[in-house]
């Protein structure tokens, strides 16, 4: 009989991801379309794994009129009245109250890309005034990689904390490892020649083993952020989307024109 592993599916589903990701870099260079195809894979998970629910790209608006910057992907209640109107490009204007998670996509991260990060999710909060958050929304980072080690991507997001407009949650899928993960996977890769220096084979089973290293998912907390210890990082990643759905109310069945 069958049995499902929900850890090993996701492990799985992270690589094609990755995969995906890296088919289109090896096809074009413009930081647009890289960019773009990016958060079109981010969407065709997200939607497949809450296919209840609506995922766009676009802004979103509360009822008094303000409007965020451009978001990346939006997850919202898929009810009447949700979503205002579409652009060509499939931009959607989304009620705020419908909002469940906006998303800041990136290829990869360093310094400078979680400080931007940072800066977009405290921009993203302050585009609603308090009085017009209507329900409660969360915002989450998503990375296909980062050249920085984890320690180092915890690090820069601590330099950035803030209480309620940074980012609730930062997915990683690739980190660069630290010196000893190095060591440990060298180690482990094979026998060395007779003057201890490593064969091509050994190599090659190096390189594969450090392209297969798990990523992070990393939370904020009421003081700092957190990596989480789960085995996989993409399943604490929906784990924690999911908690925090089950934690907050959901919009209304109909959101009414004459609101605004």
């Amino acid at each position: 009989m069958h049995s499902f592993d929900l850890t090993l599916h996701l492990e799985r589903l992270a690589r094609q991801l990755l995969a995906r990701n890296e088919l289109v870099g090896s096809l074009f260079s413009h930081g647009d379309i890289l960019g773009g195809e990016a958060e079109a894979i981010v969407r065709d998970f997200l939607s497949a794994v809450f296919p209840d629910l609506g995922v766009v790209t676009g802004q979103v608006i509360a009822t008094n009129g303000e409007m965020s910057p451009q978001c990346d992907v939006i997850l919202y209640d898929r009810i009447p009245g949700a979503a205002l109107g579409k652009a060509e490009s499939g931009a959607v204007l989304v009620r705020l109250e419908a909002v469940r998670a906006v998303f800041e996509v990136k290829r990869s991260v360093n310094r400078q890309t979680v400080a931007k990060m940072q800066q977009y999710a405290k921009r993203l909060a302050e585009a609603f005034v308090a009085g017009q958050r209507q329900g409660r929304w969360l915002q989450y980072g998503f990375a296909f990689a980062s050249s920085q080690t984890s320690d180092r991507v915890l690090g820069e997001l601590n330099r950035h904390w803030h209480r309620e407009d940074s980012v609730g949650g930062l997915l990683v899928l690739d980190l660069a490892p630290s010196a000893s993960e190095l060591k440990s996977l060298y180690g482990s890769c094979g026998d060395m020649s007779r003057k201890g220096q490593p064969t091509g084979t050994t190599l090659r089973s190096f390189l594969s083993a450090a392209r297969l290293r798990p990523g992070g998912f990393y939370v904020r907390g009421a003081g700092s952020y957190t990596k989480d210890s789960g085995s996989s990082p993409l399943r604490s990643f929906v784990t924690n989307i999911e908690g925090f759905l089950a934690s907050c109310p959901r919009a209304r069945t109909a959101l009414r024109s004459t609101d605004f």
